[in-house]
């Protein structure tokens, strides 16, 4: 819902020159309306996204650049969406803080948002989950296939890690960059691909995340395979990140996670 990516941004909003207090107004009005307009028809919202933007390119992350660095603002907009649907479940949304050990992750980013949850927490203010966007790259971490296992278990801590604080973890925007893997063949590429997603699905579930969301469906209308490589350092040509490929027919990796459902939903009703 509020997010300080650039090209999101109204230019108005970007060359406007506004106080901080106005900014606020509109962040309030912006919030209020939304919330307001689908309560009781959406259930969750990610409320603010991505507050420090990314390291690669300058300029994303409007609202931290222009608002108090306590971060009072973001407890406001945490406020201001509670006030207009005091059932909604909201959460905070950020990339590069799922799991140490892998190449993205960023440990002064991790420890941002879970302080700034934990004070959020402290100060009596509802937020009830962190959201891990866990967008990833085959060829940085997960090949050769040998660390799988040791990711997996740094994965695992970390969700326990933000429960632990009294939030709920979700994964929001999950998907597997298969560039830069021309050492493999298509079908052994598919094949790590099945691997990853069904260790990655099975370790949240083990550990109780409350819901895992594919990001896209197929591989061309993918935002990665769209970008030709301008969204360093997940995208490349032929990303191919998704379950399902360019004509909508399932990859091994649709299979794998089915196989991992399937193994949770048996030993829950077991």
């Amino acid at each position: 819902m509020i997010w300080g990516y650039k090209r999101n941004l109204p230019e108005w909003l970007l060359t406007g020159n506004f106080k901080e207090t106005e900014l606020l107004d509109i962040l309030e009005n912006h919030i209020s309306t939304v919330v307001g307009r689908y309560k009781g028809k959406i259930q969750e919202y990610s409320v603010v996204n991505e507050i420090l933007g990314n390291s690669w390119e300058k300029g994303n992350a409007f609202w931290y650049d222009h608002l108090d660095k306590n971060l009072d603002w973001v407890k406001k907009c945490f406020q201001w969406a509670s006030q207009a649907d005091p059932n909604a479940i909201l959460l905070l949304n950020d990339f590069g803080i799922e799991f140490p050990g892998f190449y993205i992750y960023e440990k002064g980013r991790d420890d941002f948002d879970y302080n700034l949850i934990r004070s959020i927490k402290e100060a009596g203010i509802p937020i009830h989950g962190v959201a891990f966007q866990t967008h990833l790259n085959a060829s940085k971490n997960f090949y050769p296939e040998t660390n799988i296992s040791s990711l997996m278990d740094g994965l695992y801590k970390n969700i326990e890690k933000y429960q632990e604080l009294g939030v709920d973890v979700y994964v929001t925007e999950f998907d597997l960059v298969l560039a830069g893997l021309n050492q493999l063949s298509v079908d052994e590429k598919y094949a790590l691909q099945a691997k990853v997603y069904s260790s990655v699905l099975d370790t949240c579930l083990s550990a109780g995340v409350k819901s895992f969301t594919l990001f896209n469906l197929i591989d061309r209308l993918s935002w990665l395979d769209e970008s030709g490589g301008e969204n360093p350092p997940y995208s490349g040509k032929n990303a191919d990140p998704c379950a399902w490929d360019d004509n909508y027919q399932p990859k091994p990796a649709y299979y794998a996670m089915m196989d991992v459902m399937k193994k949770h939903y048996q030993k829950k009703n077991s």
